[in-house]
Protein backbone atom coordinates (compact mmCIF):
# COMPACT_ATOMS: atom_id res chain seq x y z
CA UNK A 1 0.00 0.00 0.00
CA UNK A 2 1.19 3.41 -0.60
CA UNK A 3 1.28 6.31 1.49
CA UNK A 4 -1.04 8.71 -0.15
CA UNK A 5 -4.54 6.78 -0.41
CA UNK A 6 -6.98 7.73 -2.91
CA UNK A 7 -10.23 7.74 -0.53
CA UNK A 8 -12.44 5.19 -0.35
CA UNK A 9 -9.71 2.41 0.91
CA UNK A 10 -11.51 -0.72 1.86
CA UNK A 11 -8.78 -3.27 3.72
CA UNK A 12 -9.33 -6.68 1.82
CA UNK A 13 -8.64 -9.77 4.13
CA UNK A 14 -6.44 -13.19 1.84
CA UNK A 15 -8.78 -15.23 0.58
CA UNK A 16 -12.08 -12.65 -0.39
CA UNK A 17 -13.46 -12.86 -3.51
CA UNK A 18 -12.05 -9.88 -5.85
CA UNK A 19 -12.32 -8.58 -9.04
CA UNK A 20 -9.33 -6.53 -10.41
CA UNK A 21 -8.71 -4.38 -13.47
CA UNK A 22 -6.95 -1.65 -14.45
CA UNK A 23 -7.98 1.96 -14.39
CA UNK A 24 -8.04 4.19 -17.51
CA UNK A 25 -7.83 7.31 -15.91
CA UNK A 26 -4.80 9.14 -13.93
CA UNK A 27 -5.97 9.22 -10.33
CA UNK A 28 -5.42 12.18 -7.77
CA UNK A 29 -4.06 11.36 -4.38
CA UNK A 30 -5.07 12.95 -1.80
CA UNK A 31 -1.20 14.18 -1.15
CA UNK A 32 -2.42 16.00 -4.48
CA UNK A 33 0.10 13.86 -6.75
CA UNK A 34 -1.36 12.09 -9.55
CA UNK A 35 -0.94 8.50 -10.38
CA UNK A 36 -1.67 6.56 -13.71
CA UNK A 37 -1.66 2.92 -14.30
CA UNK A 38 -3.19 1.80 -10.97
CA UNK A 39 -5.47 -1.46 -10.74
CA UNK A 40 -8.76 -1.04 -8.93
CA UNK A 41 -9.82 -3.93 -6.70
CA UNK A 42 -13.45 -4.37 -6.32
CA UNK A 43 -14.49 -6.89 -3.20
CA UNK A 44 -17.60 -9.10 -2.94
CA UNK A 45 -19.41 -7.89 -0.02
CA UNK A 46 -23.17 -8.71 0.74
CA UNK A 47 -23.40 -10.71 -2.58
CA UNK A 48 -21.92 -7.40 -4.14
CA UNK A 49 -19.00 -6.21 -5.43
CA UNK A 50 -17.94 -2.99 -3.82
CA UNK A 51 -14.67 -0.82 -4.98
CA UNK A 52 -12.11 -1.38 -2.38
CA UNK A 53 -9.57 0.79 -3.98
CA UNK A 54 -6.69 1.76 -6.03
CA UNK A 55 -3.65 -0.18 -5.55
CA UNK A 56 0.02 -0.05 -6.96
CA UNK A 57 0.20 -3.81 -7.26
CA UNK A 58 -1.77 -6.83 -6.61
CA UNK A 59 -2.03 -10.63 -6.05
CA UNK A 60 -4.77 -12.89 -6.36
CA UNK A 61 -4.99 -16.13 -7.16
CA UNK A 62 -7.66 -18.87 -8.74
CA UNK A 63 -8.08 -16.56 -11.31
CA UNK A 64 -10.90 -16.58 -14.24
CA UNK A 65 -11.16 -13.79 -16.84
CA UNK A 66 -14.09 -11.96 -17.53
CA UNK A 67 -15.03 -9.69 -20.75
CA UNK A 68 -18.52 -8.78 -21.28
CA UNK A 69 -19.75 -9.00 -25.06
CA UNK A 70 -21.90 -5.90 -24.64
CA UNK A 71 -19.29 -3.91 -23.22
CA UNK A 72 -17.21 -4.14 -26.31
CA UNK A 73 -19.74 -3.69 -28.90
CA UNK A 74 -20.13 -0.33 -26.78
CA UNK A 75 -16.51 0.56 -26.86
CA UNK A 76 -16.74 -0.56 -30.82
CA UNK A 77 -19.94 1.40 -31.15
CA UNK A 78 -18.23 4.72 -29.78
CA UNK A 79 -14.53 4.42 -30.13
CA UNK A 80 -13.58 5.28 -26.74
CA UNK A 81 -12.27 3.24 -23.52
CA UNK A 82 -14.76 1.51 -20.87
CA UNK A 83 -14.18 -1.15 -18.65
CA UNK A 84 -15.30 -4.30 -20.09
CA UNK A 85 -12.84 -6.48 -18.72
CA UNK A 86 -11.53 -7.64 -15.46
CA UNK A 87 -10.00 -10.97 -13.61
CA UNK A 88 -11.49 -12.47 -10.84
CA UNK A 89 -10.35 -14.86 -8.12
CA UNK A 90 -8.94 -14.78 -4.29
CA UNK A 91 -7.31 -11.73 -3.04
CA UNK A 92 -3.53 -12.74 -2.00
CA UNK A 93 -1.70 -9.40 -1.08
CA UNK A 94 -1.06 -5.70 -2.29
CA UNK A 95 2.39 -6.89 -3.95
CA UNK A 96 2.60 -8.33 -7.38
CA UNK A 97 3.97 -11.65 -5.72
CA UNK A 98 4.49 -14.80 -7.96
CA UNK A 99 6.74 -16.99 -9.71
CA UNK A 100 8.51 -14.34 -12.25
CA UNK A 101 10.87 -17.27 -14.34
CA UNK A 102 7.71 -18.91 -14.88
CA UNK A 103 5.43 -16.24 -15.01
CA UNK A 104 3.33 -15.71 -18.48
CA UNK A 105 2.49 -12.06 -19.23
CA UNK A 106 -1.42 -11.79 -20.48
CA UNK A 107 -2.94 -8.23 -22.02
CA UNK A 108 -6.24 -7.43 -23.02
CA UNK A 109 -7.12 -4.88 -25.43
CA UNK A 110 -10.59 -5.00 -27.01
CA UNK A 111 -9.50 -3.03 -30.17
CA UNK A 112 -6.98 -5.57 -31.15
CA UNK A 113 -8.87 -9.10 -29.36
CA UNK A 114 -12.08 -9.26 -27.45
CA UNK A 115 -10.07 -11.88 -24.85
CA UNK A 116 -7.31 -12.15 -22.38
CA UNK A 117 -4.13 -13.50 -24.60
CA UNK A 118 -1.06 -14.16 -24.12
CA UNK A 119 2.12 -12.52 -26.08
CA UNK A 120 2.19 -15.21 -28.30
CA UNK A 121 -1.29 -15.27 -29.24
CA UNK A 122 -2.55 -17.90 -26.70
CA UNK A 123 -6.18 -17.74 -25.16
CA UNK A 124 -6.10 -17.31 -21.57
CA UNK A 125 -8.47 -19.00 -19.89
CA UNK A 126 -7.44 -18.35 -16.16
CA UNK A 127 -4.41 -19.36 -13.72
CA UNK A 128 -3.65 -20.56 -10.43
CA UNK A 129 -2.35 -17.15 -9.56
CA UNK A 130 -1.67 -13.92 -11.27
CA UNK A 131 0.33 -10.55 -9.92
CA UNK A 132 -0.74 -7.13 -11.13
CA UNK A 133 2.78 -5.14 -11.23
CA UNK A 134 3.20 -1.39 -10.75
CA UNK A 135 3.06 0.32 -13.99
CA UNK A 136 2.22 -2.27 -16.22
CA UNK A 137 -0.55 -2.55 -18.86
CA UNK A 138 -0.46 -6.58 -18.15
CA UNK A 139 -0.54 -8.95 -15.76
CA UNK A 140 1.97 -12.16 -14.48
CA UNK A 141 0.34 -15.33 -14.77
CA UNK A 142 1.28 -18.95 -13.11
Amino acid sequence: MFESIKKPYVSVRPGEEVRVHRNLNPVRMNDGRTHEGLWVVRVKRSGKYIHAGYRLAVSISHCTPHATPGGIKRIEKRGRRDVVAWIDGRYVSDSATTDAPTGTPVHYNPYRRHDFHTMDGQHYAGSNNAAFPQGCTHFIAS
